[in-house]
């Protein structure tokens, strides 16, 4: 273990290496400190960042704000490198219990192995990025959703919806696909077993918290349907926050 964490210090150095890690870096210290920006600050260049941006008077980071608000946990028990490493292993947990449920528990045996020395799960469960909470988020839900397929339970109906909306706020185009398939999946229990009111919490918990990220938004850029990310092309230049090819 002190061997495995020396060179987790040698080649990481517990630091963010890449623009959006120094984003969220920034994104979730100030969350920690209590607010959801900051004002302009004396040498505006001397802070220059990427997906840091200046505007309106206003100084935040562009991203999303479910990761950086999970980080601001570590920020604040002065540990944000590990909360990565945490979420890696709960995802393998996660995994296992899934799977298990699923199929059976060799197989989730074997799951856990392939997981635990998958040198892109470790990588990712080392870093400052989103995604290890997004696969966290994913897998439990899948689980939660497994859970009240089959019994019904409110409460396993209000967890799936409740990380569905927090994918939503960390990366919403897996969102979108998780929640595409969970919804067919749940749809195709039938009627007989198919309870209403699970699925009805379940959307209702996850629309709340898409209603926190309009209220976010309506924060940062005065309006609940534009996200801070797409003030990027008012900074940058038009375009650079545009998915594709072409001119801009």
């Amino acid at each position: 273990g002190c061997m495995a964490q020396n060179k987790q210090d040698e080649i990481f150095d517990r630091l963010p290496h890449v623009p959006d890690e120094v984003a969220y870096y920034f994104h979730a210290k100030y969350f920690a400190a209590g607010h959801l920006y900051l004002p302009e600050p004396p040498e505006p260049k001397a802070f220059t960042c990427s997906l840091a941006l200046l505007h309106a008077g206003k100084w935040y980071s562009a991203q999303l704000p479910g990761w950086p608000f999970v980080l601001a946990l570590g920020v604040r028990a002065g540990v944000p490198w590990l909360v990565n490493p945490l979420l890696g292993a709960i995802a393998i947990l996660i995994s296992f219990a899934l799977v298990r449920k699923l199929y059976d528990e060799p197989l989730a045996k074997g799951v856990v192995l392939l997981l635990a020395f998958s040198p892109w799960l470790l990588y990712m469960s080392a870093n400052l990025m989103g995604h290890a909470l997004s696969l966290v988020l994913s897998l439990a839900a899948l689980l939660a959703v497994q859970r009240a397929r089959e019994s019904g339970s409110l409460g396993w109906a209000a967890l799936a919806g409740a990380c569905l909306g927090g994918l939503a706020n960390t990366r919403p185009l897996e969102a979108l696909a998780m929640g595409i398939v969970v919804a067919l999946w749940w749809l195709s229990a039938g009627w007989k077993r198919l309870r209403i009111a699970a699925v009805a919490i379940s959307m209702l918990v996850a629309m709340s918290l898409v209603g926190l990220q309009l209220a976010y938004n309506q924060a940062l850029t005065n309006n609940p349907w534009e996200l801070p990310f797409e003030k990027v092309d008012e900074v940058a230049y038009r375009g650079a926050n545009r998915v594709g090819f072409g001119p801009d």
